[in-house]
């Protein structure tokens, strides 16, 4: 479980695992763990959650982050936790919306095809 809200930590935190994973021939699929929520009673780290980014925001890390990823055949994509965090996270206008996708558009659509919520 990665549980951060970049990419690049993302990657760097899962990078070891997932080729652990791929050299062990054993058929495995690897999910990684994004957080939406904030955890009541434990101090949570701002950069360790989705929950004060928005939803555009949040697939733009995760499509970068499975970009970076791609290389390794374990990856299978991530688990959101939690799903009702999740739906209700916020959505750009739509005015913002074509700025925020930029950068997820450059990534093309391989990276696109590996980004999938268990």
């Amino acid at each position: 479980m990665t549980y951060r809200d970049e990419a690049s930590w993302i990657f760097e935190l899962s990078e070891d695992e997932l080729a652990l994973a791929d050299g062990m021939e054993m058929d495995l699929e690897i999910l990684l763990a994004a957080l939406t929520m904030p955890v009541d009673g434990v101090d949570v780290f701002p950069w360790s959650t989705f929950a004060d980014e928005n939803k555009v925001l949040m697939e733009i890390e995760l499509a970068a982050a499975s970009g970076m990823v791609a290389e390794f055949d374990t990856f299978a994509g991530y688990g959101i936790y939690h799903y009702e965090t999740y739906s209700n996270m916020a959505v750009p206008e739509p005015s913002t919306l074509a700025l925020a996708l930029m950068p997820l558009m450059a990534l093309g659509t391989a990276a696109g095809r590996r980004l999938r919520r268990a």
